[in-house]
């Protein structure tokens, strides 16, 4: 995995074909590499699809996406990232990305569920795969088995429950603060 760059502030997303090693952060020993995150000439038109890189599923199908993603057209984003920053991911909090799968269109949309698999599938020519699921009775019986999948995944993956990945999330994003120091010694902001 490499990351792009530019001159905003960076949060984590993959980027196939550019690299910047200079702000990639390592928490837990896992290796998240940083980038900026407005869009540079290469990523206009990107689907930015947030995913959960510590959810083993998520995953293995992000890691399906990339290999067949042979002209950039998915910007990878690891919600996991301490630097993650909804601000620069069509304001999707956190929270909501890890109770459901979501992705930014090219023009700002945030789509959710089995949306998000028909545009990027779409995106890298595979449309094919999720296009019976825009046929109302099949996309509904999607819809519900992905909510279903979504509603349980954390638990199912070793996870706990939401609440128990909010703590974590807090305590390593407490951790990641910066240590200010002056004359008269060092401190945390909690």
């Amino acid at each position: 995995m490499v990351s792009s760059s530019s001159s905003s502030s960076p949060t984590t997303s993959t980027y196939p074909y550019s690299s910047n090693t200079n702000n990639n952060v390592i928490l837990n020993k896992k290796l998240f590499l940083t980038t900026t995150n407005t869009p540079t000439g290469e990523e206009e038109g990107l689907i930015d699809l947030l995913y959960d890189s510590e959810c083993p599923i998520c995953q293995m199908e992000v890691d399906f996406l990339k290999k067949r993603d042979i002209n950039h057209r998915i910007r990878f984003t690891d919600l996991s990232s301490p630097d993650y920053n909804p601000a620069d991911h069509g304001n999707v909090k956190f929270e909501d990305g890890m109770r459901k799968i979501r992705a930014v269109l090219p023009d700002q949309t945030v789509v959710t569920g089995v949306e998000v698999f028909r545009q990027t599938y779409k995106s890298i020519g595979l449309g094919w795969v999720f296009a019976a699921t825009s046929i109302p009775v099949i996309g509904q019986a999607a819809d519900f088995l992905y909510d279903v999948w979504a509603e349980n995944r954390l638990r199912l993956t070793g996870r706990g429950d939401m609440a128990d990945v909010l703590k974590q999330r807090a305590t390593e994003l407490r951790e990641k603060e910066p240590v200010e120091c002056d004359e008269n010694g060092c401190a945390l902001d909690l």
